[in-house]
């Protein structure tokens, strides 16, 4: 494309170029983005910190097959369980009677077994480089849906036709009101 390299060479003011200030923006966008990613995180991380209540721990195979201890929380005014934490996984549950509780935390363990929050960050940082791109926004929904598809089946797997049915049981109560919690894999 030698006409846009033409264009991006072209000076506006002394030895600045339209190439020098297009990376200039792209990169204070990234650092808004970031900020804005981080500033979520550690608003979500607070709330569950402050408001979670203790209910014990899983421990399982984790990253690179080492065994993981994961920690349960209760949440009151969230609608379905979600797990969060690259390097300490959490699981946060509903702090209400769940009526398929150990289908849901068969649920809530697979992203930590297939590594989903790990792939998520990656997405995550993609989506900051590339913020100006409006596919980048598309991209990142269907990814995170494809995840929790992924981890649908590998459970729908392990289960009979009765734990089947009490599993999609449990996704369309979930599924009536949804959580909008950032970096999360969620059980909806």
């Amino acid at each position: 494309y030698p006409i846009v390299y033409d264009c991006l060479k072209i000076e506006i003011f002394q030895r600045i170029k339209i190439a020098h200030i297009l990376c200039g923006i792209w990169m204070i966008g990234s650092l808004l983005v970031l900020g804005h990613q981080i500033y979520l995180y550690r608003k979500q991380k607070k709330i569950i910190t402050r408001y979670g209540k203790p209910a014990g721990y899983i421990i399982t195979k984790g990253i690179l097959r080492k065994e993981c201890r994961i920690r349960l929380l209760e949440l009151d005014y969230i609608s379905s369980s979600f797990l969060m934490g690259v390097f300490h996984p959490t699981i946060v549950l509903p702090a209400k009677d769940l009526k398929h509780k150990d289908l849901i935390l068969r649920h809530e363990l697979q992203p930590v077994r297939s590594h989903d929050l790990e792939l998520k960050c990656i997405f995550e940082l993609l989506f900051i480089l590339y913020w100006w791109n409006p596919l980048v926004f598309l991209s990142r929904f269907y990814f995170g849906n494809v995840l929790e598809l992924r981890n649908d089946l590998s459970v729908i797997k392990e289960l009979s036709p009765e734990g089947q049915t009490d599993y999609a049981e449990s996704l369309a109560e979930t599924a009536k009101q949804k959580n909008r919690l950032y970096l999360t894999a969620e059980f909806s």
